[in-house]
């Protein structure tokens, strides 16, 4: 489609929540249980996309700002070694995980290196896409608490998530 003055000028939202499938969001919107994704769905455009490999969500997160996989933009994993500073990289994989590193090393990783170290140089916007010459996309991962979950009703079958009886949450 050719780009007109109105959509140079027009931005958009890209909408990422980590973890949420198709079929939950199509179930929470005609429950009317997610009233502001419901507006968004109404009002712009939804799509469905094959993640890259591996499906971590720095890794693809960075391959959505920057085009690219991996092996161009240098974000390989949620923990992995860099070889020229000889130590472990841990963008937030657990809170365990992060101490055993170090904390302030893992959110300074995480916030600040990602984007302005690790990020390969070669991993910068494509002027053709309507993003300014030079400037760099970035990913910046973080860990939040999902709170209860113990409404959801069924077991999805990921990580933090409630089931309905049984050996659930509920300690039954």
């Amino acid at each position: 489609m050719p780009r007109t003055e109105r959509s140079a000028q027009k931005g958009f939202v890209l909408v990422v929540i980590d973890g949420l499938t198709p079929a939950m969001l199509e179930r929470g919107v005609a429950e009317e249980r997610l009233p502001a994704l419901r507006f968004l769905v109404e009002a712009g455009t939804v799509g469905r996309a094959t993640s890259v490999f591996p499906s971590l969500t720095p890794v693809c997160l960075t391959s959505i700002a920057t085009g690219a996989h991996s092996d161009v933009h240098h974000i390989p994993h949620l923990v992995w070694y860099h070889r020229g500073e000889g130590r472990l990289i841990e963008y937030g994989s657990s809170f365990s995980a992060m101490r055993a590193v170090g904390a302030r090393r893992s959110i300074r990783d995480t916030i600040f290196a990602m984007n302005h170290e690790h990020l390969a140089a070669g991993a910068t916007t494509d002027p053709a896409q309507g993003m300014p010459t030079g400037r760099h996309r970035a990913s910046i991962d973080a860990m939040g608490d999902t709170g209860d979950t113990s409404d959801i009703g069924e077991d999805t079958g990921g990580p933090g998530t409630a089931t309905t009886g049984g050996a659930g949450g509920d300690g039954s």
